[in-house]
């Protein structure tokens, strides 16, 4: 099958992951990138063999040969670069979150059927093997009666925060914070395990930006809670734990799983369930938004579709809760 035209906008850290799993995978032709800074879209482009340089969003558009494009710009622009792209015929896969509402979701996802095109939120964990492993695992652990999530990640930028500098991820102009920048991963996982919860508080701890740095959200389920723990201004060597009766289930993280351990209460037997991953943690998500680009017309592929949008509409009901209630 033909490669994919795929255009990249954006030149930080996850836009070269992307670009080096797009092109391991033998299905992306990577063939314009768009960058704020010419030099910076210019050491892009020489990295990744990428031809076309573009600084201008409408030029980008009309003069780049490209039917995908990778939308990895700062958090509060993705609404307006993926409507535009939309309009143009594109196909968008978006860097999470998304978008900044829910509003802005069902708007997106309405102009792309409107154009014939798809619109895909990059959580990458979605489509990865072992979170389907964990998944069914979760499924048959019997009623569970707890669940503690954590992504805390220590961010080198902040070390620009503590010597009074501002960065994106810290600025909330940009829709920076803990909450959207790795708490989204958790709450992709939760709604992806249990739906949508009943009810969902965020306590989170405010830096001297005007951002979460990290915090603490509760989602409560009908006979359990789930205890949501992202972070950006610290480390931590705990992971994540799923309770049952029978059951204690550890991994080491949601968004890669490397390490997931399954110990039954009784009998105190331990298996390790998690598959290999790849080096490059994007490649499961790179092959399976590929494989749906290219087999769009297929029903199968199309009911699939439907479900990951609505999985994403439902996320960010639930992001908008939280960051409702820490006000």
């Amino acid at each position: 099958m033909e490669k994919i035209k795929t255009a990249i906008a954006g030149t930080g850290m996850i836009s070269h992951m992307f670009g080096e799993a797009a092109l391991q995978s033998g299905l992306y032709d990577l063939t314009a990138v768009l960058s704020r800074r010419k030099e910076t879209g210019e050491a892009f482009a020489s990295e990744f063999g990428i031809k076309n340089i573009f600084t201008d969003m409408d030029t980008f558009l009309e003069n780049g040969d490209f039917s995908v494009l990778y939308l990895a710009l700062p958090n509060t622009m993705h609404f307006r670069y993926a409507a535009q792209a939309i309009r143009a015929g594109k196909h968008v896969i978006i860097e999470k979150p998304a978008f900044m509402s829910l509003q802005e979701g069902k708007e997106l996802f309405d102009l792309a059927d409107a154009c014939g095109v798809l619109v895909f939120e990059a959580a990458r964990h979605m489509h990865d093997q072992n979170f389907a492993i964990l998944k069914d695992t979760v499924d048959q652990m019997g009623e569970i009666t707890g669940a503690v999530m954590r992504y805390v990640k220590y961010s080198a930028r902040y070390d620009k925060v503590l010597r009074g500098e501002q960065t994106n991820i810290f600025d909330p102009a940009y829709g920076g914070g803990a909450l959207n920048d790795l708490g989204i991963y958790l709450v992709y996982a939760a709604v992806a395990l249990w739906g949508k919860p009943k009810d969902a508080h965020y306590y989170p701890r405010i830096i001297r930006t005007g951002v979460d740095g990290s915090g603490i959200a509760i989602l409560e389920y009908d006979n359990f809670s789930a205890a949501l723990m992202p972070g950006k201004t610290m480390n931590t060597h705990l992971g994540c734990e799923f309770y049952s009766d029978q059951y204690l289930l550890e991994v080491d993280s949601v968004a890669p799983i490397s390490k997931m351990t399954l110990t039954e209460r009784v009998t105190g037997r331990i298996r390790e369930l998690a598959k290999p991953i790849p080096d490059n943690f994007l490649c499961e998500e790179i092959a399976a938004l590929a494989g749906m680009i290219q087999n769009r017309e297929n029903a199968t592929v199309q009911e699939k579709y439907i479900r990951l949008r609505q999985l994403s509409l439902d996320v960010h009901e639930v992001m908008e809760k939280l960051r409702d209630s820490s006000t």
